[in-house]
């Protein structure tokens, strides 16, 4: 069995965490593999940081589900809540973007302060 902290019991329980919050909604193939590198990004980001606590894990978990609710919401907006797709995600993507420009945010490890657009 791998150790609770392996990066791919932490990719498997963030991909999890995706499916969870996505619910009944249908994941589209495009959605899913980005998803997954951005899991995978995420993941090696904690590693290298040394950031691998239950902390640090609860953080990353409640964010990736907070990205997944703001792709849901993009998806009603769209006119497509019953699927999560590359529009949806790109939707998503752009309203933190925006977001971005008007406040310091995170979404660590998968969307940091560093890489946060700035005007």
């Amino acid at each position: 069995m791998l150790p609770p902290t392996s990066p791919s019991t932490l990719r498997h329980k963030l991909w999890q965490d995706v499916l969870d919050e996505a619910g009944p909604l249908e994941v589209g193939p495009a959605c899913a593999s980005f998803l997954r590198a951005w899991i995978a990004m995420g993941v090696e980001r904690m590693t290298i940081s040394g950031r691998l606590g239950p902390s640090d894990l609860a953080n990353a978990r409640a964010n990736i589900r907070a990205f997944v609710q703001l792709m849901k919401s993009e998806a009603v907006f769209l006119g497509q809540p019953g699927r999560l797709d590359k529009e949806t995600l790109r939707a998503a993507h752009r309203r933190l973007e925006r977001k971005g420009l008007l406040t310091t945010f995170t979404l660590w490890p998968f969307w940091p302060n560093e890489f946060v657009a700035r005007g």
